[in-house]
């Protein structure tokens, strides 16, 4: 994230913890950016249905009116597994 402004930017991202469907979450989940910096967050999703994913992820700065976040669509697929059976007589 990236604070253009002049002033410290506070924020505070809202994780998901619906252990049903999705779990989600931020490093650093909340912080302060000085002005004119960046920081890394890293986000983490665990899905837990196949099919279509469509979450929206919000972001609240403090003394903005608005909230930032972005949208995650994707395809969830369930796990996969193959085996072969060999006859060893």
């Amino acid at each position: 994230m990236k604070n253009f402004g002049n002033l410290p930017a506070v924020f505070h991202w809202e994780e998901k913890m619906d252990g049903e469907r999705v779990v989600a979450r931020f490093e650093p989940s909340r912080g302060t950016i000085p002005p004119k910096s960046e920081i890394a967050v890293h986000f983490s999703v665990t899905v837990y249905y196949g099919g279509a994913i469509n979450e929206l992820f919000i972001c609240n700065i403090q003394d903005v009116e608005l909230p930032i976040g972005f949208e995650m669509k994707a395809d969830s697929f369930g796990l996969s597994v193959a085996y072969e059976s060999t006859d060893d007589s």
